[in-house]
């Protein structure tokens, strides 16, 4: 429908995906994607392009590229993690800070900085792909295709215009869903602008009528014919349609003329919603809009009241007739059919039709054979099973019946998968019916007795026949899996000690294992009837780290918690729907400041509940913290904060499944110190760095460390300054000294066991001493970015009434850390009270002889305590302050949370995640 397609910066694109994607690309960055990613001239139209800046193109708040991405877009996307800020509000500040001196990007699609992406336009493409269809998924979620086809009235300064799909996403990729809905809802007054003054207003009209195509099938293709199948242009056609939805829009009216292939424009709406098509003001054809179906319709016109409608497939001239309303049916073999005379056309009418059914993987298209599957018709569920080919024959059914598929659940219950039902039509007699099990990728996560996350957690996967390597969740306790729904999953211990068997439910997100102790011999489960399935498929299972995780002494017990999902059935003229929710709900919890009403950052509060527990957070800029909290429906949730000294409880709630439920709470502004940079560490091992609006002149290179007790004392623990260096590369270790490019310097030192630093013009680093014996160089390359370190104290000693914190250094100059291991390294002496000896960090320019992996500050090493109990507390303090990786020496006891290592028997080597330190601005 391009006649109804306008044009963008003077130009016209295609009503399709691609032409979509270009429009939204000039509209952002001024690019012309008509051309290639280097053209650099004039566009048909006579405008001058530029796409090579396009493709780098950053607007004064930094959103990049040609869509003009931002951080929480990409973070969506997953090009991007997220860096500690939040940049999306005129509150917070909407300049994009890209990590500053950090590098969060993922790698997807090829983007590992913010230099690759925005001079990538391959890397960028891929991006707004994926999306698009997340944009849609959105739209979807909060019930914004209601609106689809309604009329734009109120909208200040704009002409009436229909709500579409592309115009949607359009808007959301503007402004964001929320406000997208806000404005739907108000009918255009509620006009939201970016930092353009761009309103989502213009994005939805300007981008209206395209056909996104493959963000999702629901889509209905209509186009009218004369007697030769030719199509007719610029017949007016009235489309309504109506739902009774979330938000009861009434009956919704939209007129139309064809275009000159005689297409209307591509019609979606909300499933189950009734579509009527009137030509001359007389209905033609009823439609109800399927959940995942491309529908296509004919309509021949043979003049006033002279037409009829066929069911064709999208963009073939042959079709298969439409059904009549009858319910005919035979018990013969053979189909059954009619003719009926429809002025002066024959229509054959198949009543019935015997057809096969074919189980795939979801996936990979392979078939799925020997598999019990159920089949709902006319009211009735059936057990079905497919041969050795995947296949099950000769299935009979009348025409404009719907069929319902079932697939086993736990407990002998069966779960209805919607995407996989289909209606009965005449063209399916005597064919294959494929229908595609879904893939549902879930996490499993592995927890003790008190729900505390095992990280590193050894186990094995039973699937269709086949057990699987051994695998290793990650640090979190995490590891995700990929299995067709309706399969039974085996979960065995690393050791083979005990294992739990459950079924794939679809909608499912995570499964809780708790491990617990004190084995019997009733908790091996047996799993012979899985091992004899003829399948060999095994579950698909993500990327895990590689570094070991020691597996608890005692023998497991694993017990599964899987959310419960619901599955709600609504009637419409073509079948049952289905809505899918499970009883994993998320819940927001917001704090205002009791004063002003505005929301509160910095601010520590506790969550506790008997099933979970204690746990800690802090918020952000919003008065949250930055994502949901995660429970089962039914549990009661304690909300507590320290004021003054003391825990206050705020409230209590019983978790439901209202998703947009916001708890809001009052609580006096936490006090942050002023003019200094300060890392505020907290006794339940939460790390903010708050930043100040002024820094006073002399604290301009200075870092303030304070310590927080439970009961809200504080203590101000060390002022250290902070310098800027390269960022360097893990060592090499190389025989002789390096001579890759020009030197700058080469001095001797005297620095523990360095002897000798030469660096290099283009800023690398190597140094020479002596390790275990053996005097060899490591090269440090200097990397792109920037990084901060801090010149720790030479030693510290603080005493004040409960917190003691007591370190010295042993034989090194390595005594620089990044800011953030500091405050880790300061808190967990401070809840143990231990004193700690340490041989060092790394050195002033980010570099770490003889270690490989002390650059840039990110481990600490220190001596082994004589006390193995003290020496545990010690690794489980740090552990609990953000160290993700701790080694020890492989003749040192199994201490829980470490991993032996070579050349670790002298010490403790400690790493810390920089992204456990939540970053607060004044």
């Amino acid at each position: 429908m391009s006649s109804l397609i306008k044009p963008v910066k003077g130009a016209i694109y295609t009503p399709n995906r691609v032409g979509y994607i270009g429009a939204v690309s000039r509209q952002e960055s001024s690019s012309d994607l008509r051309y290639s990613y280097s053209y650099k001239g004039k566009n048909k139209e006579g405008e001058y392009v530029d796409n090579p800046a396009s493709v780098r193109r950053q607007n004064p708040w930094k959103y990049t590229g040609l869509f003009q991405f931002s951080e929480i877009a990409l973070e969506d996307v997953g090009c991007y993690r997220f860096d500690g800020t939040r940049n999306d509000t005129e509150e917070n500040g909407l300049t994009q800070d890209w990590g500053r001196s950090g590098n969060y990007w993922t790698g997807k699609y090829g983007a590992t900085s913010l230099s690759v992406f925005k001079n990538s336009g391959t890397i960028q493409m891929q991006a707004i792909q994926y999306w698009i269809n997340r944009l849609c998924g959105y739209a979807k979620s909060m019930n914004l295709n209601e609106f689809y086809g309604s009329t734009i009235s109120e909208a200040a300064g704009y002409k009436d215009f229909e709500v579409t799909e592309s115009g949607v996403i359009a808007a959301i990729h503007l402004k964001g869903q929320g406000a997208v809905a806000n404005f739907l809802k108000s009918n255009g007054k509620k006009n939201a602008v970016d930092g353009n003054k761009t309103s989502i207003a213009k994005y939805m009209s300007l981008f209206a009528h395209y056909d996104i195509q493959s963000c999702c099938k629901r889509k209905i293709y209509v186009k009218v014919v004369d007697a030769k199948k030719v199509g007719i242009p610029n017949k007016e056609v009235e489309i309504s349609s109506e739902y009774k939805g979330k938000f009861n829009l009434g009956k919704i009216v939209a007129t139309h003329k064809t275009d000159k292939e005689g297409n209307l424009p591509v019609i979606i709406r909300h499933p189950g919603t009734k579509i009527q098509l009137k030509l001359d003001g007389t209905l033609v054809e009823t439609i109800i809009q399927k959940a995942d179906q491309i529908q296509g319709y004919e309509i021949l016109y043979l003049g006033k009241n002279n037409y009829s409608s066929i069911l064709s497939e999208h963009k073939k001239s042959e079709a298969t007739q439409k059904p009549n309303d009858s319910n005919s049916s035979t018990n013969n073999d053979k189909t059954s059919s009619s003719e009926q005379k429809d002025d002066g056309i024959t229509i054959a009418i198949i009543d019935e039709v015997i057809f096969n059914i074919k189980l795939v993987e979801g996936d990979t298209g392979k078939s799925l054979p020997n598999t019990t599957y159920h089949l709902e018709y006319k009211n009735n569920i059936k057990p079905h099973k497919t041969n050795n080919s995947g296949i099950d024959s000769g299935i009979k059914a009348d025409v404009s019946q719907s069929i319902g598929v079932y697939l086993d659940d736990d407990g002998g219950k069966k779960q209805s998968i919607y995407s996989m039902a289909f209606p009965v039509t005449g063209d399916l007699n005597g064919q294959t019916k494929v229908l595609k099990v879904p893939v549902v990728s879930f996490n499993i996560k592995f927890v003790d007795n008190n729900h505390q996350p095992i990280p590193h957690y050894e186990f094995k996967t039973l699937y269709r026949g086949r057990q699987s390597a051994i695998k290793r969740a990650n640090r979190q306790g995490i590891s995700t899996i990929k299995a067709l729904a309706g399969q039974k999953l085996t979960l065995i211990d690393g050791q083979g000690r005990a294992q739990t068997t459950a079924i794939v439910t679809y909608g499912s997100k995570q499964w809780t294992m708790i491990i617990g102790t004190n084995i019997t011999e009733e908790d091996i489960s047996d799993a012979s009837d899985i091992l004899n399935q003829d399948t060999s498929t095994t579950p698909e299972t993500s990327e895990q780290e590689d570094t070991p995780k020691p597996q608890t002494e005692q023998d497991p017990v694993i017990k599964v918690e899987k959310p419960k999902v619901t599955e709600v059935e609504k009637d419409t003229e073509t079948g049952p729907t289905l809505e899918v929710s499970s009883d994993e709900a998320k819940i927001t919890i917001k704090f205002v400041d009791e004063s002003t009403n505005k929301p509160l950052s910095g601010l520590s509060y506790i969550t506790q509940s008997t099933k979970y527990g204690k746990n800690s957070s802090i918020t952000g800029s919003d008065g949250t913290r930055g994502r949901p909290h995660e429970s089962l429906v039914g549990v009661e949730i304690t909300v507590i904060v320290s004021e003054d000294g003391k825990e206050v409880k705020k409230g209590s709630f019983i978790v439901n499944n209202d998703r947009d439920k916001v708890y809001i709470y009052k609580a006096k502004k936490p006090e942050f110190e002023k003019g200094i940079i300060t890392y505020n560490i907290y006794e339940d091992h939460q790390i903010i760095k708050y930043i100040p609006k002024n820094i006073s002149s002399s604290n301009k290179q200075k870092y303030k460390y304070i310590y927080y007790e439970k009961n809200g004392k504080k203590h101000n623990i060390c002022t250290v300054n902070w310098n800027t260096t390269k960022e360097k590369s893990k060592g090499e270790k190389r025989s002789s000294k390096p001579t890759h490019a020009s030197i700058l310097y080469d001095k001797k030192v005297n620095q523990g066991q360095t002897s000798r630093r030469v660096k290099y013009e283009n800023g690398d680093i190597a140094e020479y001493g002596i390790n275990n014996g053996e005097y060899f160089w490591r090269l440090f390359k200097a990397l792109s970015g920037d990084i901060t370190l801090v010149r720790m104290p030479d030693s510290l000693k603080y005493n004040n009434s409960n917190v003691k914190i007591s370190y010295t250094f042993s034989n090194t100059q390595r005594r620089y850390t990044s800011p953030g291991h500091l405050a880790c390294f300061i808190g967990a002496l401070a809840t143990t009270g231990l004193a700690i000896q340490s041989t060092g960090s790394c050195f002033e320019e980010g570099t770490g002889f003889p270690s490989t992996s002390h650059n840039n500050g990110r481990s600490v090493d220190t001596i082994y305590l004589t006390n193995q109990n003290n020496e545990q507390k010690y690794i489980t303090a740090m552990k609990n302050f953000g160290c993700h990786t701790q080694y020890r020496g492989r003749s040192k006891p199994k201490y829980e949370w470490t991993t032996p290592a070579a050349y670790h028997d002298s010490h403790l080597h400690s790493m810390f995640d920089e992204k456990r330190v939540k970053i607060i601005r004044e």
